[in-house]
């Protein structure tokens, strides 16, 4: 991986991208299902969820070295992460353009299809948070970082239901959702700044982030809570502008063990070790004598 930041913007504007995409449609399959009423803005949110999928997946095709050889990442669904969230975005993406289709022809099993669209939408958040567990790539790691996606994705829908289609019962489901949310990027900020045994991959961004992570709480947890009283229709825009924080600063913040890390790590629990036990040896000497 080089060390230049310009190279993970494509995975970032895809992750974010699926990410606020599944919101919306999961948003849209929960109010058909709860009988929340009529949403008047349902095919365009669905159409504009499908451009949004579209965009992110041909973007991240930048990222590749190879795009022609895209294909390939389906062959290792069954024990790779990365197939995964490869192979899930692409058939939700699929499915959001049927659903949306279905609707604008009136089919009768639009219901099921946009259900259907939900269901790979949460799979595919899943495996956007847990493709980044790797070995080494300390700033990725944690449950704060796998959870995250679906969390966020789960957040959006509900502010969504509660801002855009006024579902009242959304109200059991937004603020619980706004506290784990909360609770997780504190958590991830909190392991941006205890990043002190690895080596940061962009050190002239170590600033940036810091502020990114104080504005995306404000912006995502502490101004979206007071606008759901001021401006409800507001706060989804609020959570969408936090999830671009947090892929932000999640890509920004990559840091890794290196080699020089290791040796050093180890050195430094040797020499613990080796103090600790001088010590046990000192106070073993003196009862003795």
């Amino acid at each position: 991986m080089e060390n230049r930041f310009s190279t993970l913007v494509p995975l970032l504007i895809f992750t974010w991208a699926i990410i606020v995409s599944v919101g919306v449609v999961f948003a849209s399959a929960a109010a058909i299902f709860s009988g929340a009423g009529d949403w008047p803005d349902l095919p365009t949110a669905l159409w504009w969820s499908a451009a949004l999928a579209c965009a992110g997946l041909l973007i991240s095709f930048l990222h590749l070295g190879r795009a022609g050889r895209a294909f390939k990442a389906a062959f290792g669904f069954t024990h790779s992460w990365l197939s995964r969230e490869a192979v899930l975005a692409a058939l939700f993406t699929v499915s959001i353009i049927v659903s949306a289709a279905a609707l604008w022809l009136a089919y009768e099993w639009t219901a099921a299809l946009l259900a259907l669209a939900a269901a790979l939408g949460l799979a595919t958040a899943l495996a956007v948070g847990f493709v980044y567990r790797l070995p080494g790539q300390e700033g990725w790691s944690g449950v704060e970082n796998a959870l995250g996606p679906i969390i966020t994705t789960l957040y959006l829908s509900s502010a969504i239901l509660l801002g855009c289609i006024g579902a009242a019962w959304s109200h059991w489901i937004f603020w619980p959702l706004l506290v784990i949310d909360l609770a997780l990027a504190i958590l991830r900020r909190r392991r941006f700044a205890c990043l002190k045994t690895v080596s940061p991959l962009f050190p002239a961004l170590q600033a940036p982030t810091r502020r990114i992570y104080l504005a995306r709480l404000l912006v995502g947890s502490a101004l979206a809570a007071a606008f759901v009283f001021i401006a409800p229709w507001f706060v989804p825009y609020l959570v969408v502008a936090a999830t671009l924080m947090d892929r932000f600063a999640l890509y920004a913040g990559t840091a890794q063990a290196s080699p020089k890390d290791e040796v050093a790590r180890v050195k430094r629990e040797r020499m613990e070790r080796a103090a600790r036990e001088a010590v046990e040896q000192l106070r073993g000497d003196s009862q003795v004598g």
